[in-house]
Parts: structure tokens; C-alpha cells; sequence
């Protein structure tokens, strides 16, 4: 599969799920220790008070609190709020 270079187009990159594909391949892998420095850089940072407040709105709506049981108790429903 040929690869696209990273400075390709965004057009030319997502024209078909090949190229996708074969850009995606292109990228180098994320290890444990870079994820963990990105993260502890990206902790240090500030974040104003409405982009902090967006995020974390982001975050719950994409948060799944359905059991797919109709028969939840209401301490089933708490425990898995507790959960999310």
C-alpha cells in the first residue's frame, strides 16, 4: 500500500478510504513514554475557564450510560452513573 506524504492536501488525503489508509500507515506509532511526556506537558498548560467547560461537555456526551436492559433498578441506574 503506497504511502501519502504528511504534507499532503487534507482533500487528497481523505479522497478515498485507501488513502486514508495508506496516510494513517504512513504516521509513526505513539509509544507509552512520548504519550505519557505529551500528556504531563499538555498538564501543565492552563486552559480557559469555557474551553475547560466545552471539553468536559464533550466528554459526557460521548460517555455511554446505557445498559441495554430494560429490567434496571434504580440502584443499577446510580451505579452506572457513579461509573461514567
Amino acid at each position: 500500500m503506497p504511502t501519502i506524504p504528511a504534507d499532503s492536501e487534507p482533500a487528497e488525503i481523505t479522497s478515498t478510504a485507501g488513502s486514508l489508509r495508506g496516510f494513517l500507515h504512513g504516521l509513526p506509532g505513539v509509544d507509552q513514554v512520548g504519550a505519557e511526556e505529551r500528556a504531563a506537558r499538555l498538564a501543565t498548560r492552563s486552559i480557559k475557564k469555557s474551553a475547560k467547560a466545552e471539553a468536559i461537555d464533550l466528554a459526557i456526551s460521548m460517555v455511554d450510560l446505557t445498559t441495554l436492559e430494560g429490567a434496571d433498578t434504580p440502584g443499577k441506574v446510580r451505579a452506572l452513573c457513579a461509573k461514567g
